[in-house]
């Protein structure tokens, strides 16, 4: 489980990091072609980066119990 969780975990550092990068090409692009649209896409991306901030913080929560209960467990044991 805790293997699992670091794994999701790193997947939503490496979704954060392409979305931050989206979100640098589009404010540069502004200006470019449809606003409206890259508008909507970068407020899309930004909410999507808010959730994904959201996710990790939990799930770092959540597996700093497990590791702390791993632990606890191991050095329990006969």
């Amino acid at each position: 489980t805790l293997t699992d969780g670091y794994a999701y975990a790193l997947a939503l550092e490496a979704e954060r990091y392409r979305l931050e990068r989206r979100m640098s090409e589009l404010a540069g692009e502004l200006n470019d072609g449809d606003q409206e649209l890259k508008t909507k896409e970068l407020a899309q991306v930004s909410d999507r980066l808010s959730s994904n901030a959201s996710i990790l913080t939990a799930l770092r929560e959540t597996l700093t119990q497990l590791r702390a209960r791993s632990s606890a467990v191991r050095s329990n044991a006969p």
